[in-house]
Protein backbone atom coordinates (compact mmCIF):
# COMPACT_ATOMS: atom_id res chain seq x y z
CA UNK A 1 0.00 0.00 0.00
CA UNK A 2 2.98 2.17 0.17
CA UNK A 3 5.67 3.88 -2.87
CA UNK A 4 8.74 3.42 -0.13
CA UNK A 5 11.54 1.54 -1.76
CA UNK A 6 12.62 -0.90 0.50
CA UNK A 7 16.68 -2.02 1.14
CA UNK A 8 16.07 -5.13 -1.55
CA UNK A 9 14.52 -2.49 -4.33
CA UNK A 10 17.32 0.04 -3.43
CA UNK A 11 19.90 -2.86 -3.91
CA UNK A 12 18.24 -4.00 -6.79
CA UNK A 13 18.49 -0.46 -8.48
CA UNK A 14 21.85 -0.14 -7.81
CA UNK A 15 22.54 -2.89 -10.14
CA UNK A 16 20.05 -1.26 -12.73
CA UNK A 17 21.86 2.20 -12.12
CA UNK A 18 25.76 0.64 -12.89
CA UNK A 19 24.39 -1.53 -15.91
CA UNK A 20 23.03 1.82 -17.61
CA UNK A 21 25.82 3.63 -17.04
CA UNK A 22 27.62 1.07 -18.48
CA UNK A 23 25.49 1.08 -21.87
CA UNK A 24 24.99 4.92 -22.22
CA UNK A 25 23.40 3.38 -25.91
CA UNK A 26 20.17 1.94 -23.27
CA UNK A 27 16.96 3.84 -22.04
CA UNK A 28 14.21 2.55 -19.32
CA UNK A 29 10.54 2.54 -18.87
CA UNK A 30 9.77 2.04 -15.57
CA UNK A 31 5.81 1.02 -15.14
CA UNK A 32 4.72 1.16 -11.79
CA UNK A 33 1.72 -1.76 -10.49
CA UNK A 34 -0.74 -2.16 -7.98
CA UNK A 35 -3.34 -4.77 -6.65
CA UNK A 36 -6.58 -3.71 -5.48
CA UNK A 37 -7.52 -6.91 -4.18
CA UNK A 38 -4.24 -7.74 -2.42
CA UNK A 39 -3.66 -3.54 -1.39
CA UNK A 40 -6.84 -1.90 -0.43
CA UNK A 41 -6.75 -2.94 3.29
CA UNK A 42 -3.17 -1.52 3.48
CA UNK A 43 -3.87 1.77 1.49
CA UNK A 44 -6.74 2.49 4.21
CA UNK A 45 -4.24 1.96 6.72
CA UNK A 46 -1.74 4.38 4.94
CA UNK A 47 -4.80 7.11 4.59
CA UNK A 48 -5.75 6.52 8.25
CA UNK A 49 -1.78 7.09 9.63
CA UNK A 50 -2.16 9.85 6.83
CA UNK A 51 -4.99 11.40 8.25
CA UNK A 52 -3.50 11.22 11.89
CA UNK A 53 -0.35 12.87 11.12
CA UNK A 54 -2.32 15.65 9.37
CA UNK A 55 -4.27 16.11 12.48
CA UNK A 56 -0.99 16.04 14.64
CA UNK A 57 0.25 18.68 12.34
CA UNK A 58 -2.74 20.43 13.15
CA UNK A 59 -2.24 20.68 16.84
CA UNK A 60 1.26 21.65 16.94
CA UNK A 61 0.21 24.86 14.43
CA UNK A 62 -2.35 25.50 16.93
CA UNK A 63 -0.10 25.22 20.10
CA UNK A 64 2.13 27.78 17.88
CA UNK A 65 4.55 25.63 17.25
CA UNK A 66 4.89 26.54 13.31
CA UNK A 67 4.82 23.69 10.57
CA UNK A 68 7.56 21.42 10.62
CA UNK A 69 10.95 22.80 8.47
CA UNK A 70 12.84 20.37 6.27
CA UNK A 71 15.62 19.41 8.81
CA UNK A 72 13.02 18.82 11.32
CA UNK A 73 13.00 14.61 12.41
CA UNK A 74 9.42 13.61 10.45
CA UNK A 75 6.50 13.60 12.55
CA UNK A 76 5.28 10.00 13.51
CA UNK A 77 2.51 9.04 16.25
CA UNK A 78 3.24 7.84 19.27
CA UNK A 79 0.99 5.02 20.91
CA UNK A 80 0.36 7.30 24.08
CA UNK A 81 -0.86 10.22 21.26
CA UNK A 82 -2.84 7.92 19.03
CA UNK A 83 -6.18 7.61 21.19
CA UNK A 84 -6.69 11.16 20.82
CA UNK A 85 -5.48 12.18 17.47
CA UNK A 86 -7.98 8.96 16.63
CA UNK A 87 -10.44 10.59 18.03
CA UNK A 88 -10.30 13.82 16.50
CA UNK A 89 -10.07 12.57 13.05
CA UNK A 90 -13.02 10.65 13.78
CA UNK A 91 -15.13 13.90 14.74
CA UNK A 92 -13.82 15.53 11.79
CA UNK A 93 -15.01 12.83 9.48
CA UNK A 94 -17.42 13.50 7.44
CA UNK A 95 -19.37 10.12 7.91
CA UNK A 96 -22.61 8.43 9.81
CA UNK A 97 -22.01 8.39 12.90
CA UNK A 98 -23.79 6.20 15.68
CA UNK A 99 -25.99 8.49 18.10
CA UNK A 100 -27.05 7.72 21.93
CA UNK A 101 -30.53 7.29 23.07
CA UNK A 102 -30.62 10.95 23.79
CA UNK A 103 -29.45 12.14 20.33
CA UNK A 104 -25.82 12.96 21.07
CA UNK A 105 -22.77 11.36 19.20
CA UNK A 106 -22.25 8.24 20.54
CA UNK A 107 -18.94 7.29 22.41
CA UNK A 108 -16.85 4.44 20.83
CA UNK A 109 -14.03 2.00 21.72
CA UNK A 110 -10.84 2.98 19.72
CA UNK A 111 -11.15 0.22 17.31
CA UNK A 112 -15.02 0.95 16.54
CA UNK A 113 -13.49 4.33 15.18
CA UNK A 114 -11.06 2.69 13.63
CA UNK A 115 -13.49 0.43 11.47
CA UNK A 116 -15.90 2.94 10.82
CA UNK A 117 -13.64 5.02 9.60
CA UNK A 118 -11.38 2.75 7.27
CA UNK A 119 -14.98 1.23 6.27
CA UNK A 120 -15.68 4.39 4.73
CA UNK A 121 -12.62 5.12 2.86
CA UNK A 122 -13.19 4.78 -0.98
CA UNK A 123 -9.99 2.86 -2.37
CA UNK A 124 -10.66 1.95 -6.31
CA UNK A 125 -8.45 1.43 -9.13
CA UNK A 126 -8.14 5.09 -9.76
CA UNK A 127 -6.38 5.24 -6.43
CA UNK A 128 -4.12 1.95 -7.57
CA UNK A 129 -3.21 3.66 -11.04
CA UNK A 130 -1.91 6.32 -8.20
CA UNK A 131 -0.46 4.13 -6.10
CA UNK A 132 1.54 2.43 -9.51
CA UNK A 133 2.01 5.93 -10.38
CA UNK A 134 3.91 6.78 -7.38
CA UNK A 135 5.70 3.67 -7.50
CA UNK A 136 7.23 4.34 -10.95
CA UNK A 137 8.20 7.85 -10.02
CA UNK A 138 9.96 6.76 -6.29
CA UNK A 139 12.03 4.35 -8.67
CA UNK A 140 12.72 6.68 -11.64
CA UNK A 141 13.71 9.63 -8.80
CA UNK A 142 16.09 7.63 -7.29
CA UNK A 143 17.56 6.50 -10.57
CA UNK A 144 17.64 9.88 -10.77
CA UNK A 145 19.77 10.69 -7.88
CA UNK A 146 22.17 8.53 -8.67
CA UNK A 147 23.16 10.32 -11.68
CA UNK A 148 21.44 8.81 -14.46
CA UNK A 149 19.93 11.39 -16.77
CA UNK A 150 16.55 11.84 -17.01
CA UNK A 151 16.16 11.91 -21.02
CA UNK A 152 17.18 8.15 -20.64
CA UNK A 153 13.89 6.88 -17.79
CA UNK A 154 10.47 7.11 -18.75
CA UNK A 155 7.18 6.75 -16.91
CA UNK A 156 4.89 3.91 -18.74
CA UNK A 157 1.56 3.19 -18.15
CA UNK A 158 0.77 2.17 -14.49
CA UNK A 159 -0.45 -1.58 -14.39
CA UNK A 160 -4.11 -3.15 -12.39
CA UNK A 161 -2.72 -6.41 -10.84
CA UNK A 162 -5.45 -9.11 -11.55
CA UNK A 163 -5.66 -11.80 -8.79
CA UNK A 164 -2.15 -13.27 -8.03
CA UNK A 165 -2.03 -15.17 -5.56
CA UNK A 166 1.70 -14.69 -4.81
CA UNK A 167 1.68 -10.96 -5.98
CA UNK A 168 4.44 -8.63 -4.35
CA UNK A 169 4.26 -4.44 -5.08
CA UNK A 170 6.58 -3.88 -7.54
CA UNK A 171 7.68 -1.25 -10.44
CA UNK A 172 8.51 -3.03 -13.89
CA UNK A 173 11.44 -2.22 -15.53
CA UNK A 174 12.11 -2.68 -19.28
CA UNK A 175 15.08 -1.39 -21.24
CA UNK A 176 15.69 -0.39 -25.07
CA UNK A 177 18.10 0.84 -27.18
CA UNK A 178 18.13 4.55 -28.02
Amino acid sequence: GASVLGAKATEGLDKVVKALTDRPGLSMTVNGAASLEMERESVKRGRLQSMLLAEKRRALVQAGAGPAGPSDPPLTVSSTEYPELLAQVYRRAELPKPLDDAGKLKVLPLVDMEVLLMVHMKVDDESMRELAQQRALAVRDYLVAKQLPLDRLFLGTAKLATTETNWTPRAELSLATN
